[in-house]
């Protein structure tokens, strides 16, 4: 009998699946070496904020590919930078070229995605004028 062995594509994706915890909430998909993962929030055009992982030796890596500071320059919005350093120590997060990273290891892998999506959002906001507070389910206002 011949015992398959998984393809290692495979086995990113499933070790993702398994560290995020709440895998229903977001799509992965691989990419060449990276897994893109199309998370539950929204940027200020309703588009899913997508963040790709890469194995390294003893974690991860974490990035938006550049796709959130180069939005901001083809609309005009520029990122103050002294606004970007606070957001991004804020959150552990650090500027690669225009690309927002951060390192991940496995037992923090949930926290650093949260912290760079949080990271993406408030540096968009901030760019654009929009209030940087998120907030999850209904807020005292909303009760009948």
């Amino acid at each position: 009998m011949t015992t398959l062995t998984p393809d290692p594509e495979d086995r990113l994706i499933h070790e993702i699946r398994r560290l995020l915890g709440d895998p229903d909430s977001m799509t992965l998909r691989q990419v060449g070496g990276w897994v893109e993962i199309t998370t539950a929030y929204l940027d200020r055009h309703n588009d899913h904020l997508q963040v790709y992982a890469e194995r390294t030796g003893t974690g991860f890596s974490l990035t938006d590919d550049g796709g959130t500071v180069a939005d901001l320059e083809t609309n005009g919005l520029p990122p103050d930078q002294n606004s970007v350093r606070w957001i991004l120590e804020k959150y552990g997060v650090r500027m690669d070229g225009k690309a927002l990273t951060v390192q991940a290891e496995t037992d923090y892998f949930s926290l650093r995605i949260r912290n760079l999506v949080r990271a993406m959002l408030e540096v968009e906001r901030a760019a654009a004028g929009i209030e940087t507070t998120l907030t999850c389910g209904p807020t005292s206002g909303d009760h009948q």
